[in-house]
């Protein structure tokens, strides 16, 4: 949705990078589900000397940081080494986003969009919601529950974290909230059980009260304004590769 939505700060995040960074080459790495966005940004950045968008195949991990790497420059990161030893930056197009954003109006990172989904959710939707808004208050806004959930995850099906209860907040981190109906959590990896152990043991030990704040949750040009109650908490991507490469 940033690239749809954002493509301006997009270039402009990429701007500020490539001045301070001085990069010799600029990719824009997007998985080949997302043809609109591969159509829209490899337009805009056709007078681009620099910048080029590469579609990827649309496939598990696609996104990580080392697997991006490997397949739009062909380096492979060592074994507990980072890109920086190969020449390497990666951001999230978000992060590019937002640095643009930051720069023009000095404003912090105050709202995350994220994805809303699930079995258990009556309307699954992407939206945009300020930081330490309960997960209660955004499936309200998603219509509430079909069924009452079986696990929700903070994040996607594979690396999400499992919350307890939907009292946690959204932070900076939170990509997408899923609301697993049965059959959906039967479906989720062994590995998926042992986060949910350790993460509900970490939310008991560490656990913080968020201060209760009016917000606004956007969605399709909507808004819609929350008073969220006291809750407990716990504590496409860019790539550049860099002159020193």
């Amino acid at each position: 949705r940033e690239c749809m939505e954002n493509p301006g700060d997009i270039a402009g995040g990429i701007s500020l990078v490539d001045k301070w960074l001085e990069m010799q080459e600029i990719f824009i790495g997007i998985e080949d589900n997302k043809p609109a966005a591969i159509q829209l940004l490899t337009e805009r950045f056709a007078g681009s000397p620099k910048v080029k968008v590469v579609p990827l195949k649309s496939r598990y991990p696609q996104g990580a940081e080392k697997v991006l790497i490997y397949e739009i420059t062909g380096r492979v990161v060592p074994e507990g080494g980072l890109p920086a030893d190969v020449g390497v930056m990666v951001q999230n197009v978000t992060s590019v986003a937002f640095l643009h954003r930051y720069f023009q109006t000095g404003y912090p990172l105050v709202s995350k969009r994220i994805t809303v989904d699930g079995g258990a959710i009556a309307r699954p939707m992407n939206v945009r919601v300020p930081i330490g808004t309960s997960i209660e208050e955004v499936a309200k806004f998603a219509g509430g529950y079909k069924k009452p959930p079986k696990k929700i995850l903070n994040g996607g099906p594979m690396m999400g974290l499992a919350h307890a209860t939907d009292q946690f907040p959204v932070l900076k981190q939170t990509n997408a909230l899923l609301f697993l109906a049965g059959q959906e959590y039967s479906q989720v990896p062994h590995s998926m059980h042992t986060i949910t152990l350790w993460d509900n043991r970490l939310s008991k030990s560490f656990s913080w009260q968020a201060v209760s704040i009016s917000t606004g949750i956007k969605c399709m040009g909507q808004e819609a304004t929350h008073r969220p109650q006291r809750m407990p908490g716990v504590g496409s991507a860019a790539l550049g590769r860099s002159s020193s490469a």
